[in-house]
């Protein structure tokens, strides 16, 4: 059976932008899609990140809160870079790591994720959440994102967010 997730990909080509919506619609076609995470390449190499929080509960509502002060929280650029990710969730969940261990429903989340590296030294700020909600916004954020490849290290695409 089919997701009720659709990924909507458009591209123009040329120098003009590129968008990607993500919907949460039970029905691909309908006009009643709604838009939940929005990318838009422009311009080239800068991708402005539209996440709608109401759908993610907890996880997208700590996201609105670290990223849409100045500066991104004084997190600086923020550059996707899914290198390196397994160990960077890694060392910023680590010391939080038995305190939520059992409690059901609970995830820690990063923001920005480990699949984002930034500007600034500033860790990533981590906070327990609804796991649902933790795992929804990641998976389709990176789902999102996928289009936007990396080939090595230096691949970097500098995402800007925004919240609806």
């Amino acid at each position: 059976m089919p997701s009720n997730n659709l990924i909507q990909g458009m591209r123009r080509l040329g120098s003009k932008p590129k968008l990607s919506l993500f919907t949460n619609s039970p029905l691909p076609n309908s006009k009643k899609a709604i838009a939940v995470i929005r990318t838009f390449e422009n311009p080239p190499g800068v991708i402005t990140v539209t996440i709608r929080v109401s759908p993610y509960g907890q996880a997208g509502e700590h996201w609105r809160d670290v990223l849409s002060r100045p500066n991104h929280g004084g997190y600086g650029k923020i550059y996707i870079q899914r290198f390196g990710a397994n160990l960077r969730r890694y060392l910023s969940c680590y010391e939080l790591r038995d305190y939520y261990r059992g409690v059901v429903g609970a995830n820690l989340d990063e923001c920005p994720g480990a699949m984002f590296i930034w500007t600034t030294g500033k860790p990533a700020d981590v906070e327990p959440i609804d796991a649902i909600d933790n795992q929804k916004l990641g998976r389709e954020l990176g789902n999102a994102l996928r289009r936007f490849s990396q080939t090595d290290e230096r691949d970097l695409w500098e995402v800007r967010f925004r919240f609806e």
